[in-house]
């Protein structure tokens, strides 16, 4: 009887992961540009370099706001806010300082600062209390380190 049920369920499931792999496909063809530029992601997450600035990324979907805060900026976190897009990628660019030197130089400890929003616990934590290295971005969150 069990055996019915499962030929009339697993091409359903099927079906339904098909679906879903489609669905995701074309948004990785529209937004990423395909699977290739998609896979590449690492070549633009985390600090790139320009001839005109520093571009900061960090994916962080769960995070209501974020700043990018260091000795470069006297960790105001008010001073360098970052930007969300539609996929939770924060982004800010520094563009370079006037005499063409970068706006974050070589050995400085930076540091991503960002609220999140804990709906279940009903109140708000802070991330990134305490700088790290040199541009390694390394958060935490109560007693759970992410890296």
């Amino acid at each position: 009887m069990w055996q019915s049920g499962l030929k009339i369920f697993f091409p359903m499931l099927s079906t339904f992961r098909f679906s879903e792999y489609k669905k995701m496909r074309e948004a990785i063809d529209k937004y990423e540009g395909g699977l290739e530029a998609f896979s590449r992601g690492y070549e633009k997450k985390g600090f790139t370099r320009s001839a005109t600035g520093i571009t900061y990324r960090e994916w962080a979907p769960g995070a209501k706001w974020a700043a990018l805060i260091g000795d470069f900026n006297n960790w105001n976190p008010n001073a360098d806010i970052m930007t969300r897009n539609e996929f939770g990628v924060w982004e800010i660019f520094l563009p370079n300082n006037a005499d063409g030197s970068p706006a974050i130089p070589h050995g400085p400890r930076v540091k991503v600062y960002s609220l999140l929003s804990l709906l279940n616990a009903g109140c708000k934590v802070f991330q990134g209390d305490t700088p790290s290295k040199v541009y390694s971005v390394s958060v935490s969150l109560l007693a759970l380190s992410f890296s």
